[in-house]
């Protein structure tokens, strides 16, 4: 198995920058991905027994899903303003302690000190007011109870993004002109910082790292290629000799010299975790 190191570079795009509007192109692209640092997240949520939970953007459904698995008595709401996500993660939930609803986290439609914890996974970097979603959040958490969150570090830690980037930066510079890199709340510290000024007690940040292993190149390349990425829709404008020149350099980059075979990427997320007051 060939581990992966991607040289600095091009910093790569994130889901801010897709459209998921199709919860099961997500689900192909990045569903198992997101189910695996779900348990790991939960693990450092640390929210004991609790037993009503808020899943802020809960889109398909990974974090409500390692809840109720890891919970016995838990129940799960779900908000997420994506009808697609809702419907598809209500049609798949796991256990009847789910429920799924269409909402915006920045006007949460539940009153004060209803849950015993709120969650976000891999969703505040997607909401415009990220505080103010936050502040939300606070809110309907009972004194005490946890308010956490997890994020992607697309800037440094996404080695499955970062090798896309790089390699279509390197062939196609023009593609950057076309895609923002800026992506909030990824970075060391960011949830971190977000925490402290929202007033939510013993806020404490981790690293999780997460290795993405593959069967084989075609394990990487077919999820991409159905995938809802602004980096694909971009190699789909280009002809079949560019974008055949695209997979074979993308396919060396990953693999080397070996024909095929299995290799690892490894993704650092950064979860915080703290106390409503």
């Amino acid at each position: 198995m060939t581990d992966i190191l991607i040289a600095d570079g091009a910093q790569p795009a994130s889901p801010a920058q897709a459209d998921y509007a199709d919860a099961r192109a997500y689900e192909r692209y990045m569903g198992r991905w997101s189910r695996q640092l779900a348990a790991r997240f939960l693990d450092v949520a640390r929210i004991g027994r609790a037993n009503r939970v808020l899943d802020v953007g809960s889109g398909t459904g990974a974090l409500s899903d390692a809840v109720v698995g890891a919970i016995e008595d838990a129940e799960v709401v779900g908000i997420d303003p994506t009808p697609s996500f809702v419907a598809h993660a209500q049609a798949h939930a796991r256990d009847a302690r789910q429920r799924f609803m269409d909402g915006d986290a920045r006007c949460l439609p539940f009153p004060d000190n209803h849950f015993d914890a709120s969650l976000a996974l891999l969703s505040l970097h997607n909401i415009a007011d990220a505080d103010r979603a936050l502040n939300e959040m606070r809110r309907v958490t009972r004194p005490g109870g946890v308010v956490a969150a997890c994020e992607w570090d697309f800037a440094d830690g996404m080695q499955m993004f970062r090798v896309v980037w790089d390699v279509l930066f390197a062939l196609h510079p023009g593609a950057q002109a076309e895609f923002s890199t800026e992506i909030p709340l990824g970075g060391r510290g960011e949830l971190h910082t977000l925490w402290t000024a929202d007033g939510i007690r013993d806020a404490v940040e981790t690293s999780i790292i997460l290795p993405m292993t593959f069967a084989d190149f075609d394990d990487f390349w077919t999820p991409f290629a159905e995938g809802p990425s602004r980096a694909w829709r971009f190699l789909n404008r280009l002809s079949d000799a560019e974008l055949d020149a695209f997979r074979r350099t993308l396919h060396r980059t990953l693999l080397g010299d070996e024909v095929d075979g299995p290799f690892r990427l490894n993704a650092r997320a950064w979860a915080v975790r703290g106390y409503a007051p």
